[in-house]
C-alpha cells in the first residue's frame, strides 16, 4: 500500500534514506547535509513524501516535488523494485494526468521496467561555458527591423503565446507539459521564474517574435528560457537574442564567471547551444507517462 506520509513520520523510512544516500554519496557529512534538507523539504511543504507499506512494514519511498508530477527520489529495498514502481506509479497515475520521474537516482537496472510500462525515456543536458569565452562571441547585431525591450508584465500573455508555439512538439513540451504545452502552462512558467530573472524580448515590425530570460546566481547567469516562434529560425535570430541578452544581464557586473542551461538534446536549440561553445556538464534522464 502507498500512502503520504508527514514530517513526523520521516523516523520510520530512516534507514531506506541513509542507505539510498549512501548509494550515491562516499562522503558521510554529505549524507548528512542531504537527510537535512530532505527532511527540512518535507517539513517546509516543497517535497510530499510517499511510503509503500506491507502491513506496517516499509519498503520503499518516493519524494514528490511541489507540482506533484514530478517523483525526485524513489527508492526501494532490494528484492521489491516491481511492487514499489508499479504501487507507486498507479498511485500517483489516479490522481494525474502526467507523471514525470527524474532518473538520477533511480537504478539503471530499473529504467527498463519503467519504459516497459508505458513510460517514454527523454535526455536532458546542464551545459556550461566561461563567460570569457562567451564574450568573444559577441560580433553579432540585431538586423534591421528587429529590436529588443525588457519585460513588460503587459506583454505576458503575448509571451506565453509565443513560448507555446516555440515549443510546440519538442522534447521539453513533452517532458514539461504542465510548463509548456498550454497556454496557461506557459503563464505558470513565466510567473516562476520570479522577480530577480531578467527577461529580454525580441520584436520584429512590432511583432514579439522571441523571449531569453537570464537568472543571475552569484557568479554564474542561468539561461532559463531561450524561445524563438518557427517561422523566425534559421536566420541567426536565436543565436543574436541569447548572445545579447546574456551581455544585457552581466552589465555592471565584474563577479559573472559562468554561464549554464539545461537542454533537451532532441530539440534544435541543443545544437546552437554546442555551436556556440557550450559543453555538457552532465546527462539527466527524464521518463514520461501522459494520459490519453
Amino acid at each position: 500500500m502507498i500512502r503520504m506520509m508527514n514530517y513526523d513520520e520521516i523516523h520510520i523510512i530512516e534507514f531506506m534514506i541513509d542507505d539510498f544516500l549512501s548509494c550515491y554519496y562516499d562522503d558521510k557529512n554529505k549524507r548528512s547535509q542531504l537527510k537535512d534538507s530532505l527532511s527540512n523539504n518535507v517539513k517546509s511543504q516543497k517535497f510530499s513524501l510517499l511510503g509503500g507499506f506491507n502491513d506496517d512494514t516499509p519498503f520503499c519511498f518516493g519524494t514528490i516535488d511541489s507540482s506533484g508530477a514530478t517523483v525526485t527520489m524513489l527508492y526501494s529495498i532490494e528484492g521489491m523494485w516491481e511492487q514499489c514502481f508499479f504501487e507507486m506509479v498507479d498511485y500517483l497515475k489516479k490522481q494525474k494526468t502526467f507523471v514525470r520521474i527524474l532518473g538520477s537516482f533511480i537504478p539503471e537496472d530499473v529504467h527498463e521496467l519503467i519504459i516497459n510500462n508505458g513510460f517514454r525515456r527523454f535526455e536532458r543536458v546542464r551545459m556550461e561555458i566561461s563567460y570569457d569565452s562567451f564574450r568573444s562571441l559577441n560580433q553579432v547585431v540585431l538586423p534591421d527591423g528587429y529590436s529588443m525591450i525588457t519585460y513588460d508584465p503587459h506583454t505576458k500573455e503575448k509571451i506565453a503565446s509565443l513560448m507555446l508555439e516555440s515549443y510546440k512538439g519538442t522534447s521539453t513540451s513533452m517532458i514539461f507539459p504542465d510548463y509548456y504545452d498550454s497556454l496557461e502552462g506557459c503563464d505558470k512558467c513565466i510567473l516562476s521564474w520570479g522577480p530577480t530573472v531578467r527577461i529580454y524580448i525580441l520584436v520584429a515590425d512590432k511583432t514579439l517574435v522571441g523571449v531569453c530570460a537570464i537568472s543571475p546566481n552569484g557568479n554564474k547567469l542561468y539561461v532559463s528560457n531561450l524561445s524563438l516562434i518557427p517561422a523566425y529560425h534559421g536566420k541567426g535570430l536565436g543565436k543574436t537574442l541569447l548572445i545579447l541578452s546574456l551581455l544585457e544581464a552581466a552589465k555592471g557586473s565584474d563577479q559573472v564567471s559562468i554561464v549554464n542551461l539545461d537542454a533537451s538534446i532532441d530539440d534544435k536549440a541543443f545544437n546552437l547551444y554546442k555551436k556556440l561553445g557550450f559543453i555538457t556538464d552532465r546527462y539527466i534522464s527524464y521518463f514520461v507517462w501522459k494520459k490519453e
